[in-house]
Formats: C-alpha cells, sequence, structure tokens
C-alpha cells in the first residue's frame, strides 16, 4: 500500500453519504478515523438531522410537536460541537455538508435571481414548514398517490452519492477551496424517474 497522505475524520462514517466518503478516502490513501453511532448495529438509517420520535397518538391535549426543538436545533448544535472539538488540535480543515434546504427554501428570493454562494434558506420560513419527511420520500409519496401520468412532465432534481461524494474530497484536497459551494443536481422528467425505478 502507497504511503498514506495523512489522516480525516469522517462523522457518520457508517452513514449512507458518509460510509461513501470513506470508501473514497481510503481509495485515495488517506487513513480514515471514522465515527459512528453504535458499533453493535447491523443496519444504519443516516439523515441530515436526527428525526424526531413518533408522536404519540392524537388527543385534545397534545401540541404539535416543534420542528425548530426537534430538528433545527440538534442539527445547529452538533455543527457546532464539530467545530469546536476541532479547533483545539488546530485541524486545518473542515468540509461541512448539507441538502438544497438550506439554500432554496427562501419564498423572498428574488424569482428572477439564481440562487447562487449568497442565498440561504429563510430561517422562520423553515421553523414553520419544516416537514419530518425529506424531500426525496415526499416526491416519491406523490408519485405513488397520484401516479406519474399527471406529473410525468414534471422535473425532480436528482444526484447520485458518488457525485456528491467525489465533490467533498475535491474540496477537501484542494488547498485554494475556502467559502461556500452549490452544488446542482441532475433535472429529471417524473416519467423518466419512474422508469429508472422500475428497471432497478
Amino acid at each position: 500500500m502507497a504511503s498514506e497522505k495523512g489522516r480525516v475524520c469522517v462523522t457518520g462514517a457508517g452513514g449512507f453519504l458518509g460510509s461513501w466518503v470513506v470508501n473514497q478516502l481510503l481509495s485515495k490513501d488517506w487513513l480514515v478515523h471514522g465515527t459512528i453511532r453504535d458499533p453493535r448495529c447491523r443496519g444504519v438509517f443516516h439523515v441530515a438531522s436526527p428525526a424526531p420520535a413518533p408522536a404519540p397518538a392524537p388527543a385534545p391535549s397534545i401540541a404539535v410537536p416543534n420542528p425548530e426543538v426537534q430538528l433545527i436545533e440538534p442539527a445547529v448544535k452538533g455543527t457546532l460541537n464539530v467545530l469546536k472539538a476541532n479547533a483545539e488540535p488546530k485541524v486545518k480543515r473542515v468540509i461541512i455538508v448539507s441538502s438544497g434546504s438550506a439554500v432554496v427554501r427562501n419564498p423572498n428570493w428574488p424569482k428572477d435571481q439564481v440562487m447562487d454562494e449568497t442565498c440561504c434558506s429563510d430561517e422562520e420560513h423553515c421553523r414553520t414548514t419544516e416537514s419530518t419527511v425529506n424531500a426525496s420520500a415526499k416526491a416519491l409519496i406523490k408519485i405513488l398517490k397520484d401516479g406519474c401520468n399527471s406529473l410525468e412532465h414534471r422535473l425532480r432534481l436528482i444526484v447520485d452519492a458518488r457525485d456528491v461524494v467525489e465533490e467533498q474530497v475535491l474540496a477537501y484536497e484542494m488547498p485554494e477551496a475556502k467559502g461556500r459551494y452549490i452544488c446542482m443536481a441532475h433535472a429529471i422528467k417524473v416519467k423518466d424517474l419512474v422508469e429508472k425505478l422500475r428497471s432497478t
């Protein structure tokens, strides 16, 4: 084996994207340390933020779960914990990855202006509209409920996990890379997406 390039740590190494990041880094001769929730787990379902616990059966006295407490706070605290933990040992670079939801959920963004690295989702809008179901699952649920005929010409954005991982590793390995980058997904017609899903 070639000599290692250096040591890196991947948080959520047992998750879907995390495991692909580990694989890519190992193939490029990095020594990888990974954090996982429980090494005894036989399977890991990784999401961007901790999912809220299932709500109890509805009753008149039960309040609607607060998405800020269940979704936003853990995500922010987790990111701050990672940054604080890396400040003391003088880690040179931290790559933080987020979904398009960090950018596109801004009703105040001008309709005729392309969203770029300066755009951020509106915090208040996210608080009041946050859902416990992710956008990909919502799209599939809509297709299953409505069928694809009514949606066949509508475009959906999809991405290959390997491309996402390659972009993360590239951002890490390029010394001049800094700041914020937006990586765009591939647009596909719902009809074609359904056909791809049927053929797998």
